[in-house]
């Protein structure tokens, strides 16, 4: 039988300014078109920019991406198989001068919020039962960042631990287990309080029949409906 290719993936954080001239740089590096590159250098989301048969060619490639001033590393295959603990830009990856935080269920030093939760703790991406439906990476609110994980509570309806952001007309940047990402509008005030410069957020709130907290509870847990 011949040997499994290794397929080796091509990721990169938005920039804080994306000119056309480096947006056509970086489509001739990855080689595609710039309409499509936009779209994946649009947003505080890191994404996979493309993908490569080898590590030299994806290495190189990265190389390249980083003399236009792009943050950018190499990950393959199967390491996205592996606990996200072997993988530390996962968890220290801050693009354009803002927090992206990793889902607090998701990886081998996670934890779940509850003790013997309905939902399962998922250490490796063949856990993750639904991978278009689990998001990864979030983009927090300035104002309850506490440390590195994004905390939800799915086994107790309508109660938000953390806070996402809503800097985008209301909505909030996730990118999810399957490699897409969305900007999510935000439906309730409640998801959405005033920020007030130098005050913390009061975290772990109750907000019956919010059905922003619902939506959390769902994408945190990786279902394909909820409750």
């Amino acid at each position: 039988m011949a040997n499994e290719i290794n397929i080796v993936h091509l990721v990169a954080a938005p920039p804080n300014d994306l000119d056309a001239e480096l947006l056509n740089k970086a489509a001739a590096v990855i080689d595609k078109d710039p309409y499509t590159t936009r779209l994946l250098l649009t947003g505080k989301i890191p994404k996979i920019l493309t993908s490569y048969q080898t590590i030299e060619d994806a290495e190189s490639a990265a190389r390249s991406i980083g003399t236009l001033g792009l943050i950018a590393f190499v990950c393959s295959d199967t390491e996205l198989r592996t606990p996200f603990s072997s993988h530390p830009a996962f968890h220290t990856l801050k693009p354009a001068n803002a927090e992206v935080t990793l889902l607090k269920s998701v990886g081998e030093k996670s934890r779940l919020w509850t003790t013997g939760g309905k939902y399962p703790l998922c250490t490796k991406m063949v856990m993750i039962k639904s991978p278009v439906n689990m998001y990864v990476f979030v983009d927090e609110r300035e104002d309850g960042i506490n440390d590195g994980w994004f905390a939800q509570n799915p086994d107790s309806r309508f109660n938000i631990i953390d806070f996402p952001a809503s800097y985008h007309g209301s909505a909030g940047g996730f990118s999810f287990a399957d490699g897409h990402s969305e900007i999510h509008k935000w439906r309730d005030g409640r998801t959405m309080p005033v920020l007030k410069q130098g005050q913390d957020l009061p975290l772990n709130q109750v907000y019956s029949g919010n059905t922003d907290v619902d939506w959390l509870a769902q994408h945190s847990a990786g279902l394909s409906s909820y409750p």
